[in-house]
């Protein structure tokens, strides 16, 4: 991403940054953890042509730079764009490919707008999927991991049955399986069509492991990475599954593209973002005409605040507003 930003003394730019936290209504529970608030850093770059916005947001669990060390090299690229003349690409280390979406993001504006794709729920408990269905939503993600294989897999049978014919069902594991549980899983999948993929079921750098498994049960098209391609160089040369990919962590946007070529199979993925965020993910996710899978954004309403500027339900949509609702925003936050 050559030249994602050049200030010079002829042409100032202004780089400011706010600490965003958010309690969830609910804590958040996976297999990475249990999270009662997110934390992120939404971005301003000011120029003479105006005030673009972005947002770094880092997950807990997924490889990258932490929060606090982002925040640091924004001090320091502050500092280097007040003395007069910077070049992002010089001036930032290979390890902060977020900082790097998020400034391009700011730089470059959001492209078109109007975009609305199909959008899956997440599921915070089973006794949800009747009302979530009923409004619309085909697509359902359920977190798995927690307990013991054969309790989940009896309560996810369930949950196929009592969604009925038409709603697909993923399953997400963080990363928190085993070899054999991995397998196990991988068996369940081979009988339940309706079972869209199984996402992440081991840690990173377990990828040749988790696609034995897929292969060996038949179904190795429905394994899908997440963690493991958290960054454009951390991704896999090729991959017969299902690429779960989150625009604000992926880091440099024209090499993601480049990459993007080389699988048949991409979702994208919401991290919990702000609407500023969220705004630039699903832009990223618009631009992809090769994606035909329902958008993993079923996010909003999870936090305690009214902050959520985008409309909630079973499609997810950009925001069509002029740039003074962002700098509206901004100033509330």
């Amino acid at each position: 991403m050559s030249g994602v930003l050049r200030v010079t003394k002829e042409h100032p730019v202004r780089l400011e940054w706010k600490r965003l936290a958010r309690r969830f209504r609910t804590p958040v529970r996976s297999a990475a953890g249990e999270f009662s608030r997110r934390e992120s850093l939404v971005l301003r770059v000011t120029s003479a042509g105006g005030a673009g916005y972005a947002e770094v947001a880092p997950w807990p669990g997924f490889p990258g730079p932490s929060l606090d060390e982002t925040e640091r090299e924004l001090v320091r690229l502050s500092e280097s764009m007040r003395a007069g003349t910077v070049e992002v690409d010089a001036a930032f280390p290979a390890a902060l490919p977020p900082v790097r979406a998020a400034l391009e993001w700011a730089r470059l504006g959001w492209g078109s707008a109007g975009i609305s794709r199909p959008c899956a729920a997440l599921l915070r408990d089973d006794a949800e999927a009747a009302s979530l269905v009923a409004a619309g939503y085909a697509t359902l993600k359920r977190k798995i991991g927690l307990r013991p294989v054969r309790d989940e897999q009896r309560e996810v049978s369930g949950l196929v049955r009592a969604c009925g014919e038409g709603v697909k069902l993923r399953l997400d594991a963080n990363g928190a399986l085993c070899a054999r549980d991995c397998a196990l899983w991988c068996d369940f999948l081979s009988e339940f069509p309706e079972i869209e993929w199984l996402e992440q079921p081991m840690r990173v750098g377990a990828e040749a492991e988790m696609l034995a498994a897929g292969e060996k049960a038949g179904v190795a098209e429905r394994v899908a990475l997440d963690e493991s391609v958290c960054a454009v160089g951390s991704m896999p040369g090729e991959w017969p599954g299902v690429i779960a990919a989150k625009p604000l962590l992926v880091g440099d946007l024209d090499a993601w593209r480049a990459r993007r070529m080389a699988y048949p199979q991409v979702a994208y993925a919401s991290v919990f973002e702000s609407p500023f965020g969220r705004q630039a993910a699903l832009c990223v996710a618009g631009e992809d005409g090769r994606a035909g899978f329902a958008l993993g954004f079923g996010t909003l309403g999870a936090f305690d605040d009214d902050l959520d500027a985008h409309a909630a339900g079973p499609a997810a949509s950009t925001l069509v507003r002029e740039p003074e609702f962002w700098d509206a925003l901004w100033n509330r936050l």
